[in-house]
């Protein structure tokens, strides 16, 4: 891995018109910058309050939208992650992040963990488990002699998570995320960047910006994608439009902060 490509994008509840916008900034982005891995947000397919709609929008981990983006991956000569979708699996739902890679096959999958089941200050709430079941494992896995750590927009509280990617060896994390305008506004830069350094890891994160259907109205999502180096460094971001975002990874970079500064062999267990 050489460079990493962050998507930010609007997706709504037309998952056509989102999969034809979608491709769009695929192609803009690696006609660019040239990225050998592209990374979409949350809920790149469809996004809507409606649980009906998000269930019809499902499909199975070889469903016609996974094919279109395995198929441009092969077109493009590069690993595409679908952030997450909603798929359908023996009956059941899952927030599911998958990685195609430039051959078009897929290289992982990861089903978030942490659902986000809050009452926001503002009087908005939101019940992620009233869609989708919750993941039960960790994942990494190794792209192009680099070890990637998997994660899912609110698993970024859970620091937990995260200390066992790099134990289990990460050296990229990767956030697709769809965050409230509310939450990004105060917390999401902070544990973006906070995630990075205590794993002294790239992190990328991809996230939905602007409005998408709720129940009295549009929701907004907060947007900033960005992508951090270890030292916790923003590399580049994008704003609150859509667009994307491009910086190089530097191993060896890495390999030297992870020396200087070798927080992984001094953390101690705590009794």
């Amino acid at each position: 891995m050489k460079k990493i490509s962050v998507i930010q994008i609007n997706t709504r509840d037309n998952k056509a018109a989102n999969l034809d916008k979608l491709e769009g900034l695929i192609r803009s982005a690696w006609n660019a910058d040239h990225a050998d891995y592209i990374l979409t947000p949350e809920h790149s397919f469809c996004m809507t309050a409606d649980k009906a709609t998000m269930h019809a929008a499902a499909e199975a981990l070889d469903g016609p939208g996974l094919a279109r983006m395995a198929a441009l991956a092969r077109e493009l000569g590069t690993t595409i992650h679908v952030g997450s979708l909603l798929t359908k699996r023996n009956e059941r739902y899952y927030n599911t992040s998958v990685v195609i890679g430039p051959d078009g096959r897929q290289l992982a999958t990861y089903d978030k963990m942490h659902r986000y089941d809050v009452d926001l200050p503002s009087g908005l709430s939101y019940r992620e488990s009233d869609t989708n079941d919750a993941g039960d494992a960790a994942v990494t896995y190794t792209h192009d002699g680099v070890n990637v750590g998997l994660s899912v927009c609110y698993d970024v509280r859970f620091g937990g998570l995260y200390l066992e990617l790099a134990a289990r060896g990460a050296q990229v994390i990767t956030i697709p995320a769809a965050f409230t305008f509310e939450t990004g506004a105060a917390h999401w830069d902070t544990l973006v960047r906070a995630r990075a350094i205590e794993t002294q890891c790239y992190v990328a994160a991809a996230g939905q910006v602007g409005g998408f259907p709720g129940p009295t109205g549009d929701r907004i999502s907060y947007g900033n994608s960005q992508i951090v180096d270890p030292w916790g460094k923003v590399l580049a971001r994008c704003s609150d439009v859509e667009g994307w975002a491009s910086a190089p990874i530097d191993v060896a970079y890495q390999t030297r902060v992870r020396q200087n500064l070798p927080v992984a062999r001094h953390r101690r267990a705590i009794a």
